[in-house]
C-alpha cells in the first residue's frame, strides 16, 4: 500500500500537470484573439476612414461613438496586467446548494460570464462540447479487447452476465461469428498496408 506522502506528490505532481497544460492551451487561444481582434479594429478603422465622406459621419462625430471606438480599441490593445485565466483561478469559489446542482449549466455560466472572460469563455465552450467517455480509443474500434474495470463495474455481476450472454445469443441468431484476435490483427494490417 503505498503512503499517504507518495500520493501526496502525485497528486501535486498531476495538478501542475494539468495547470501547466491549461496555461498552454490559454495562451494559444489568448493569440487566437489578439489576432482576430486585430483584424477587426483594422477593418473598423478603414471603415470609419471610408465614411469620412457623407452625412453618417457627421452624425458619428457629432454622436460621440467614433471617440468611444477609440478608446475601445486604445484599451483593448494595452496589454492586461493579469490574464483572464489568472483573475478567474484567483477568484473564490462559489458552492451552490444540492437543489442549485441538479439545475446547474456550465454552458450557461459561460455564456453569462462571457464579457468578464472574453478569451477562458470560449476555450470553455470549446472544451465543455466535447463529449466526454471513459471508453478507451482503442476500444472503440475493437471490441475484441473490452473488459469491465473497477471504473467501469457499476453493472451487477448478473446484469453483465446478462448482456454478454445476450451479445453471443444475437449473434448466433445472425450468424456472427467473432473474430480472433489473429484474424482482426491481420485486417488490421491488411487495411493499413493497402496503398
Amino acid at each position: 500500500m503505498r503512503s499517504l506522502r507518495s500520493i501526496g506528490f502525485e497528486v501535486i505532481y498531476n495538478i501542475e500537470k494539468v495547470r501547466g497544460a491549461l496555461y498552454e492551451m490559454y495562451e494559444q487561444y489568448a493569440a487566437n484573439f489578439a489576432s482576430t481582434n486585430e483584424e477587426g479594429s483594422s477593418q473598423r478603422s478603414s471603415k470609419s476612414q471610408g465614411d469620412d465622406v457623407g452625412s453618417s459621419s457627421t452624425v458619428d462625430i457629432n454622436s460621440g461613438w467614433s471617440k468611444f471606438d477609440e478608446f475601445v480599441d486604445m484599451t483593448e490593445n494595452a496589454p492586461p496586467t493579469k490574464s483572464d485565466l489568472d483573475v478567474y483561478l484567483g477568484e473564490v469559489v462559489y458552492r451552490c446548494s444540492q437543489e442549485e446542482r441538479r439545475k446547474w449549466n456550465a454552458l450557461g455560466w459561460w455564456r453569462v460570464n462571457s464579457l468578464k472572460y472574453r478569451i477562458l469563455s470560449k476555450m470553455a465552450s470549446d472544451v465543455l462540447a466535447i463529449p466526454i467517455t471513459t471508453v478507451a480509443s482503442e476500444a472503440t474500434f475493437s471490441a475484441g479487447s473490452r473488459v469491465i474495470d473497477t471504473y467501469r463495474a457499476n453493472l451487477a455481476p448478473k446484469t453483465v452476465e446478462g448482456l454478454m450472454c445476450g451479445g453471443d445469443w444475437i449473434r448466433n441468431l445472425h450468424g456472427l461469428k467473432k473474430k480472433s484476435r489473429k484474424k482482426e490483427e491481420n485486417d488490421e494490417e491488411f487495411v493499413l498496408n493497402v496503398p
